[in-house]
């Protein structure tokens, strides 16, 4: 018997898959950049923070509640 899902819950699902794969895509950009001056530096700390899962779990659980 499949399980039933509503239209929000369902909007929510594909609205952070796409949103997933976007920061994805985005994270692995931001990890190709070069590190010189200040706004490298800006980047390479937000590349460091976007690539650990604790984060990408902390948001999750925070969000959900």
């Amino acid at each position: 018997m499949p399980c039933q899902i509503s239209g929000k819950k369902q909007f929510k699902l594909y609205y952070f898959f796409i949103l997933g794969i976007f920061f994805r895509f985005l994270a692995k950009y931001v990890d190709t950049i070069p590190s010189n001056g200040a706004v490298g530096s800006l980047i390479n700390i937000i590349s460091h923070i976007s690539s650990r899962i604790g984060i990408w779990v902390f948001i999750a659980t925070v969000y959900t509640k």
